[in-house]
């Protein structure tokens, strides 16, 4: 949130009388305990510590703020709906492969194992529509994408449809693939625990949430 917007909020909060300035607490700091506690999935003890007020008036204010935000609910925010327009995502994997001396240079993966990178398009639905197999681990991602495109019954649908695959860092952002941001973690170990899902750019943000669909 920029601090624009956390201004603008505070200011509609503020002005609805839903939350008001106390004697050691000012609107914007209630405001703020809020936040960080929604946005770095830390305990109330954790925000007890970095404002340094009692766990008692950091419970009461986060009630505060939770029930004034949902008094503004229908008035001030709307609810996304979920997109239908994914069609399900398409990834790489690498398995082990046994192949002749002369072969092993293609096959030869960047952590320099022997495999082979099959590309799958899985729905939704946890059901898989489409595999392409037998190329060498020294292949890219997107290689396998455009041959299959190219020379197989694997199709997208037109760009004018709206449709799209979720597909991870290996392959082009385009109308039809939507892509991680790059050089920014997404995987779930990264995430597993809930200490650890502390976000320091939005691009993390929104990997973490493609990663989940």
């Amino acid at each position: 949130m920029s601090s624009d917007t956390f201004i603008q909020l505070k200011e509609l909060m503020v002005t609805r009388a839903h939350i008001k300035d106390s004697r050691n607490t000012s609107a914007f700091e209630q405001l703020a305990m809020f936040l960080r506690v929604l946005t770095h999935s830390g305990s109330i003890r954790d925000i007890v510590e970095h404002f340094q007020h009692s766990l008692e008036t950091v419970s009461r204010y986060f009630n505060l703020v939770l029930n004034s935000l949902f008094s503004l609910m229908d008035e001030s925010f709307q609810i996304p709906t979920v997109s239908t327009n994914a069609l399900g995502a398409i990834d790489g994997t690498h398995i082990p492969a046994i192949v002749s001396q002369d072969k092993h240079e293609r096959f030869i993966n960047r952590k320099g194992q022997i495999s082979q990178n099959i590309m799958m398009v899985t729905g939704f639905d946890g059901v898989i529509h489409f595999v392409v197999a037998g190329w060498g681990g020294s292949a890219s991602d997107m290689s396998v994408l455009h041959w299959s495109l190219e020379n197989t019954s694997f199709a997208v649908p037109n760009a004018l449809t709206g449709k799209y695959y979720l597909v991870d860092s290996g392959y082009a952002n385009t109308d039809c693939f939507i892509a991680l941001y790059r050089l920014a973690r997404y995987h779930h170990s990264n995430y597993r625990e809930p200490s650890q899902r502390t976000y320091e750019k939005k691009e993390k943000v929104y990997n973490h949430q493609h990663a989940r669909r």
